[in-house]
């Protein structure tokens, strides 16, 4: 009897050591890099006559699985200031607001914009170290744009007038990956996602009458993960 315990001892104790293990297994923290191409247009008379459209930047990310299938993750995205100078005419509103009667005015435009966030993840595997994923999540998202006056049809008079917009708010956003695992502690991934940048509405700084509304932001990119 005494032998017959201390083999049932070790036996359960070794089960259990191999549930832990496996356990254990399942969880995988990772950290990582994404090079990401953002494209962010303006409603119509609000912004899309002044700003760029599209933006590369790159995110930095950690995340950790719990279990096999899900898990969380935090990063932050900055976008690249991009810059453009546009000749904008007579009829067209220019932040919502319209023209002077002016033929012609001048702008040069900057906007840049980043976006740290948080989310939970699911993740599926359908081939050898090959995944599927779904992030959803929010993101604190800051967009900062400016525009000037560098010249009209009428001279200089209003050159140097200036409309500045800044604001930071949290919104949705969802991202889908695919990621493979090509060795132990080494994967890619590419990824799509969508951010509600169209919930963020932004008036200028100057003069509150002039308004930029952006639309809703898309992402692609191509990344590398670190698993620990």
């Amino acid at each position: 009897m005494k032998k017959l315990s201390i083999a049932t001892i070790i036996a359960f104790s070794t089960t259990s050591y191999c549930g832990i293990s496996q356990a254990t297994e399942t969880r995988s923290t990772y950290a990582g890099i994404d090079a990401v191409y953002n494209s962010m247009k303006f409603k119509g008379g609000y912004g899309d006559n002044l700003f760029k459209k599209n933006a590369p930047g790159l995110n930095l990310f950690v995340g950790h699985m719990f279990h096999e299938n899900f898990g969380a993750e935090a990063g932050f995205e900055y976008d690249k200031r991009m810059k453009r100078s546009v000749q904008v005419n007579g009829s067209e509103l220019i932040g919502g607001v319209a023209n002077t009667g002016i033929p012609y005015i001048n702008y040069d435009s900057k906007v840049k914009q980043n976006h740290p966030y948080i989310g939970v993840v699911g993740k599926y595997g359908f081939l050898n170290n090959t995944f599927v994923s779904l992030m959803v999540g929010g993101s604190l998202s800051h967009i900062k744009a400016n525009y000037v006056i560098t010249g009209t049809s009428l001279g200089s008079l209003l050159n140097g007038t200036t409309r500045s917009y800044s604001k930071s708010k949290l919104i949705p956003i969802v991202r889908a990956s695919v990621e493979h695992k090509f060795a132990e502690q080494f994967g890619i991934r590419g990824l799509i996602a969508w951010k509600n940048t169209s919930a963020i509405k932004m008036q200028a700084q100057e003069n509150n009458t002039y308004v930029i509304k952006p639309k809703d932001s898309f992402s692609f990119g191509i990344g590398a993960l670190y698993y620990f």
